[in-house]
């Protein structure tokens, strides 16, 4: 869109209500109507020095 004439009206668009909206692989839009949701964490030997450790010595269990 290189001028204004493309951009998209959005002032009288009626916006939805406020729910937690997320983005990862996949949009994701949480709702009180919505269930249980499991959140994973990423590992990152990077960000950890225990999480480096744990993975060099392969202590998994920990």
């Amino acid at each position: 869109m290189e001028n204004k004439e493309e951009m998209p009206n959005t002032k009288n668009q009626t916006l939805p209500p406020k729910y937690l909206r997320l983005s990862g692989l996949e949009p994701l839009i949480i709702t009180p109507e919505s269930n249980f949701i499991n959140v994973g964490e990423r590992t990152n030997v990077a960000g950890s020095k225990k999480f480096l450790r744990l993975i060099k010595e392969e202590d998994d269990a920990e």
